[in-house]
């Protein structure tokens, strides 16, 4: 039976994560590697002489990187194992063996190495140290020969076989000696050993010059490790690791990942990306912290990312502000060159509202004006950045124009976003006016609740109040009034009192009587006589044309604008659809007389347009059916973000 080291070598490579954990359970070292032996057999003088060879090969979590499993390479550095070490493993010389000649130098004839884990995830940065600098070509016994260091280049190499005790008797084949591997730069894998605590080394950023997507080089650069200097940055807030990996899946456009951190882990959304500067050698850094992770996904448009920020809910939706850095080389001036601010978080997503100041808190003229049309500037990229030299400004900041999202804005709507005077007066601003008619009917529904809500509660209250009076004297502090006046007064008074202590359950009402208006629609359009048979919803699956704007008015509809595609999934009795936006990508209910397998002409967008029933068979199929994943659940009462 093979030892716990090669077990977790062989449940590595077969993929199943449950028996990894099992194996490192059962004493295998997080750091295990492959064992290969290599054994060559000759005949002489009638003799049978067998030579044999054992090393160590590629480890645990060098195979986990190749297979793409950022899973278990999380497991193995979660459990300990080193991503920092030298990648390296050999293979078998299988040809020009006929005699021992060859077997003290030549045995394990190549050797295949990375500087890390991370170059070998990059899939660049290896070599085969034999080869030296010459291309040579290498036998092979299925063909011509190849180049193998041209090939490791485009990410074809050769590895062990499969197995964590492996031993090859007499190679005389291709197949004997290796496995062909097509290895790819893998982004999750990347995450997985930043995460773990691998180090951004030259080595490493290296390799990630030579990938194509830029992508890799950025998360790379975003967490290279300061070099050792007298100059520390300061340790009084420290920095969740956490939310330094946010930031940079923010900036990546990683909403599955931000999902992940926001929902399983203790990433907070508020967080800020940290700028630390050195102006010159004589004086220590100063930090300053600058954009939060949701800013920068509303700034640089990234409506999934939003999307998944908001997974918990908004958890402030006032002011907003961030720094520039400063490209003075004047260590007196302050480490930031302007400060961008937006009365709410309304007013940055569309873009309208903002201010912008230079260091000494005058207007900046310039940077204003391009401001005052949804221009903006933004701090170089990573979550965590040391400038250790002046820059131009060019090299420290973006500048980015931010496109304003009817979707981006109802789901902070939805999340808990306060209609305030300020945003109203800066999305007036915006020249489409359907930012600010949104706006307007949500603060309108919202009012119209409140209104309705607090009058039947206080009708119930003034009936308590008046049934359980068993005189006309109404006793109050241990008062007795007999004059109008001084029952107007106690009523009044007891009526302030009760109000202030049922506002708890006053929110609870206002989703209970949302749901029973809609209901009270459903119902009284329905035929009230005849029992109802379900039909079963109608398979579609096509891609329509939108053909009329769509305004969802619960948190499982989807929003649909003329011009976009939709795919229909199944169709309800009800004339409603469910399905996905192909154009933002986001899935729910919809009306079919919304789309069309041809294009149409836009009509209008005011409320529930006409032809459209209200839901029924398809608002039953809700509780069973998967929906957006950003409305969990139902909306708090004081976040309607559609309505009529």
């Amino acid at each position: 039976m093979p030892g716990p080291d090669a077990q977790l070598i062989d449940t590595v490579e077969s993929g199943q994560i449950a028996l990894v954990n099992k194996a490192l359970d059962g004493g295998a070292s997080p750091n295990a590697r492959k064992r290969v032996t290599v054994s060559w057999t000759h005949n002489k003088d009638g003799l049978s002489l067998t030579k044999r060879d054992t090393i160590q090969c590629e480890s645990a979590l060098a195979l986990a990187v190749v297979s793409g499993r950022a899973d278990i390479v999380e497991v193995l550095l979660r459990r300990g194992s080193d991503p920092d070490v030298k990648v390296e493993w050999k293979i078998p010389l299988w040809y020009n063996k006929t005699t021992f000649t060859n077997w003290d130098k030549y045995r394990w004839i190549f050797p295949f190495e990375y500087p890390c884990c991370l170059a070998l995830a990059l899939a660049q940065g290896g070599n085969i140290p034999h080869f030296g600098d010459s291309p040579t070509d290498v036998y092979s016994s299925n063909g011509p020969n190849r180049n193998w260091k041209q090939e490791m280049e485009t990410g074809l190499i050769r590895m062990s076989r499969t197995g964590g005790d492996l031993t090859i008797a007499d190679p005389s084949k291709d197949e004997d000696a290796f496995r062909l591997v097509n290895l790819q730069p893998n982004l999750d894998v990347l995450i997985a050993l930043l995460r773990g605590g691998a180090k951004a080394t030259d080595a490493a950023l290296a390799a990630a010059r030579k990938v194509p997507d830029p992508q890799f080089l950025t998360l790379l650069e975003a967490q290279r490790a300061p070099e050792p200097s007298i100059h520390h940055l300061s340790t009084t807030s420290a920095t969740n690791p956490q939310n330094v990996a946010l930031i940079n899946a923010v900036e990546l456009n990683r909403a599955d990942l931000v999902r992940k951190l926001v929902l399983e882990g203790d990433a907070d959304p508020s967080s800020r990306k940290r700028m630390s500067f050195l102006h010159n050698s004589s004086q220590p850094y100063r930090q300053l912290d600058c954009e939060s992770a949701l800013v920068l996904a509303i700034v640089k448009n990234k409506a999934e990312v939003v999307k998944a920020l908001l997974a918990n809910g908004l958890s402030d939706s006032g002011p907003v502000e961030w720094h520039v850095c400063c490209s003075a080389r004047d260590s007196t001036l302050p480490a930031y060159g302007a400060t961008y601010s937006y009365p709410s978080i309304l007013a940055l997503a569309v873009g309208r509202g903002g201010t912008v100041r230079a260091w000494d808190g005058s207007i900046a003229p310039a940077l204003q004006t391009d401001t005052d049309v949804g221009k903006v500037h933004t701090n170089k990229v990573g979550a965590e950045v040391r400038v250790d030299r002046w820059q131009p400004q060019g090299e420290l900041s973006d500048i980015v124009q931010i496109v304003p999202s009817l979707e981006v804005v109802s789901m902070l709507l939805h999340a808990g976003a306060s209609v305030t005077a300020d945003a109203e007066a800066a999305t007036s601003k915006n020249p489409d006016v359907r930012f600010i008619q949104l706006l307007t009917k949500h603060k309108e529904i919202v009012k119209r609740q409140n209104e309705a809500q607090f009058q039947a509660l206080l009708e119930r209250h003034v009936s308590e109040l008046t049934t359980g009076a068993s005189t006309n004297t109404v006793q109050t502090s241990g008062l007795e009034h007999t004059t109008l006046a001084d029952k107007v007064a106690a009523l009044e008074f007891k009526i302030a009192q009760l109000t202030t202590t049922h506002q708890t359950e006053l929110d609870a009402l206002k989703l209970r009587v949302s749901t029973l208006e809609r209901d009270l629609k459903a119902v009284s359009t329905s035929a009230p006589t005849e029992a109802r048979v379900a039909v079963p919803p109608r398979p579609v699956q096509k891609i329509m044309h939108v053909i009329r704007d769509f305004m969802p008015t619960a948190p499982d509809e989807v929003l649909l604008q003329f011009g976009q595609q939709a795919f229909v999934n199944v169709a309800f009795a009800d004339g409603w659809a469910s399905g996905m936006n192909t154009s933002t990508h986001s899935s729910g209910f919809f009306p079919l007389v919304c789309v069309s397998e041809t294009q149409g002409h836009p009509s209008s967008s005011d409320g529930l347009l006409p032809g459209i029933t209200p839901r029924m068979s398809s608002t039953s199929t809700t509780r069973q059916l998967p929906t957006n994943p950003f409305y969990p659940s139902a909306p708090p009462p004081s976040s309607v973000y559609w309505g009529n």
